[in-house]
């Protein structure tokens, strides 16, 4: 079970949390700007179609290029077994974040009769649970293997 408490320091961060952060990317803070680094470009975005269009036509606009991943089996089976198998083979590290492991602990698969899965939430009135971040990591996999899986480039500091 994960510590309740860990979960909100990682949901909320501190005040110096923040303005570290916007230091870091050159966003205005208190005392101005500082840009050390900027901050990273997507490759692209993948998005759930459902309720995207004014989004996607924004980011669009800024010559993003979006990849609607539909919500169902079908877009969701091949991204799903991929991060099954990263997790089975020891591949994948969330570097001990507390709300990665508690929505991993709180996702559940469900396969139909074509041996297709997507990850499920159980009843959130009665557990309280959630999974949007597996929900997320499997549509930034659905990406990364559009893009026919290429490593990642190490960038100092990460």
């Amino acid at each position: 079970m994960t510590d309740k408490s860990a979960i909100d320091v990682h949901l909320t961060p501190p005040d110096s949390a923040v303005r570290a952060r916007r230091r870091l990317c050159g966003y205005p803070t208190l005392r101005g700007t500082t840009t050390c680094r900027a901050p990273p470009t997507p490759l692209d975005i993948s998005h759930d179609r459902w309720m995207a269009t004014p989004t996607v036509q924004e980011l669009q606009k800024r010559k993003l290029t979006c990849f609607p991943v539909g919500q169902g089996f079908l877009g969701m089976s091949e991204p799903m077994k991929e991060l099954m198998r990263l997790v089975k083979g020891q591949e994948l590290n969330h570097g001990g974040n507390p709300v990665a492991r508690w929505n991993a602990d709180s996702v559940e698969v469900k396969r139909d009769d074509a041996d297709n899965i997507k990850p499920v939430k159980p009843d959130r009135e009665q557990s309280g649970k959630r999974i949007d971040g597996i929900v997320a990591l499997v549509m930034a996999i659905d990406g990364w293997m559009r893009r026919g899986k290429k490593k990642a480039r190490r960038v100092a500091g990460f």
